[in-house]
């Protein structure tokens, strides 16, 4: 029988006296390996007397231990502290905010350039003015952005983005701007009655989306139409589905570039100009996707639903197609565009109205 038997027997008092006495055996030398291994670990005893002069000596050597044993702990935090500011903290604080990506060097920086192209892509009414800096707490920062809105107009937007020790993100961007997403809209030709009632000193800036979707060739062949019309076409929406409708400019944005940018990414930057030459805008799209796509750090904070890579093998393969255009001009203007064929709806719920 087991002894964990014989202890439960023991234990219950069922054990025979056979069984009592096999196990008080076992227990009485457990009783004696216990104090023999106390008397083992006693201290050694001291002496009854000690000089005065020895219990000092004993009293410096032990404050000397103490306080080498505190400046060690005090230079082992202030080591770890070091450790966490500028070896830890930056690694991380590269993955999500780099101090050099929103300050850079000779009035641009890497956030204001890739902020330039994401409104350019994103937001056909609008040019990138700049962004402030303010300080928000310890290492963090909050950006504020502006933008003019075409063709001039100042705009104070709500739009921020706080930077920070793993702390980025945009807050009500997408409210500002409701009309940028309406090509995914069942939309009705409700608007057209309200377009027809306009004056002709009222200007309007809406979009157009068309019957079906056109090669940029195609596109730039419609906005001479408009033009003769009255209608000015500011940029084409890229008809393949992202959360937001992506556009190609038909014109530059406010923000100049470098000679070192315009070489990384050529036309790029349009300038003030109108171009009708279909090989320059397609290199512009390409140039603007290729720039987000290798500046990811910031453009996937901007919208992280859009993969810029797969769309710049489209764009370099041609295969990009436009289901719509943004244009602007009175409402008969508007409304005239439906003689061309091109036309299926236009959508001026979300316009923004101006006088001539």
């Amino acid at each position: 029988m087991k002894f964990e038997e014989l202890l439960k027997k023991y234990k219950d008092g069922t054990a025979t006296p056979e069984e009592t006495a096999a196990v008080e055996e076992e227990l009485e030398k457990v009783r004696l390996i216990e104090a023999f291994l106390a008397e083992e670990d006693a201290p050694l005893p001291l002496p009854e007397v000690a000089a005065a002069g020895e219990v000092k000596a004993v009293q410096r050597t032990i404050k000397r231990r103490t306080r080498s044993t505190a400046l060690a702990v005090v230079a082992g935090g202030l080591a770890l502290l070091l450790l966490l500011q500028f070896v830890l903290l930056p690694l991380l604080n590269r993955r999500i905010y780099d101090r050099e990506d929103y300050e850079g060097s000779e009035g641009f920086s890497e956030y204001r350039m890739t902020m330039d192209v994401f409104t350019q892509l994103f937001l056909p009414q609008y040019d990138f003015y700049g962004c402030g800096k303010e300080t928000s707490g310890f290492g963090r920062w909050t950006l504020k952005n502006t933008f003019w809105e075409l063709p001039g107009q100042y705009v104070a937007a709500d739009f921020t983005v706080t930077c920070g020790f793993l702390n980025t993100e945009s807050e009500n961007f997408w409210r500002l701007f409701p009309a940028v997403n309406l090509f995914d809209q069942d939309i009705s030709h409700a608007g057209d009655d309200a377009l027809a009632r306009l004056d002709d000193s009222i200007s309007v800036s809406g979009a157009v989306s068309f019957t079906e979707n056109l090669t940029l060739e195609e596109v730039l062949a419609f906005r001479q139409q408009a033009r003769a019309l009255g209608v000015d076409v500011i940029a084409a929406a890229i008809s393949r589905q992202t959360g937001h409708t992506m556009f190609l400019r038909l014109e530059g944005g406010v923000i100049g570039w470098s000679d070192s940018v315009n070489k990384d990414y050529p036309h790029l930057y349009l300038g003030y100009i109108k171009p009708d030459d279909s090989e320059v805008l397609q290199q512009h799209l390409i140039s603007q996707l290729q720039y987000m796509a290798d500046h990811s750090s910031i453009s996937r904070k901007l919208d992280p639903h859009v993969n810029y890579s797969s769309f710049l093998k489209e764009a370099q393969n041609d295969e990009i197609t436009y289901c719509g255009v943004w244009v602007t001009g009175t409402g008969a203007e508007l409304l005239s565009l439906y003689d061309t064929g091109i036309v299926s709806q236009i959508w001026a719920q979300e316009a923004h109205i101006s006088l001539h």
